[in-house]
C-alpha cells in the first residue's frame, strides 16, 4: 500500500509539473510572434509580387525588377516599409515616379 500511494503521488507531481510547463510556453507564446523581431505594422495589404531576376555569377550579383501591388490600410500611411536584410537597393519607383 505504500509502494502504491509513493507512485500515485510521483504521478500526482509530475503531471503538475507537466502542466505548469505547457501553461508557462502557453503564456509566453501569447506575446511572441513567428516573424519577430522583423514584424511590422500591418499599414498595408501585399497583394501581388512580380519577381524578374537575372544571375551574374562572375561578379556574385542578383539583378532584376521586383513590383509590388498593394492596397493601404490606414489613412495616413506616408511610408511602406519593406524587410531587406543584406539587400543593396539602387533604384525605386512609384507608379511613373521615383521614390
Amino acid at each position: 500500500m505504500l509502494i502504491a500511494s509513493k507512485r500515485n503521488a510521483n504521478r500526482i507531481r509530475s503531471t503538475v509539473l507537466i502542466l505548469a510547463a505547457v501553461a508557462a510556453m502557453a503564456a509566453a507564446a501569447v506575446h511572441l510572434r513567428a516573424d519577430e523581431p522583423y514584424a511590422r505594422n500591418r499599414d498595408y495589404d501585399l497583394q501581388h509580387s512580380k519577381i524578374a531576376l537575372r544571375f551574374d555569377v562572375e561578379q556574385k550579383k542578383v539583378i532584376g525588377d521586383v513590383t509590388h501591388t498593394l492596397a493601404i490600410l490606414r489613412d495616413g500611411t506616408s511610408k511602406v516599409a519593406f524587410d531587406s536584410v543584406g539587400l543593396t537597393n539602387r533604384h525605386g519607383k512609384q507608379g511613373a515616379g521615383q521614390i
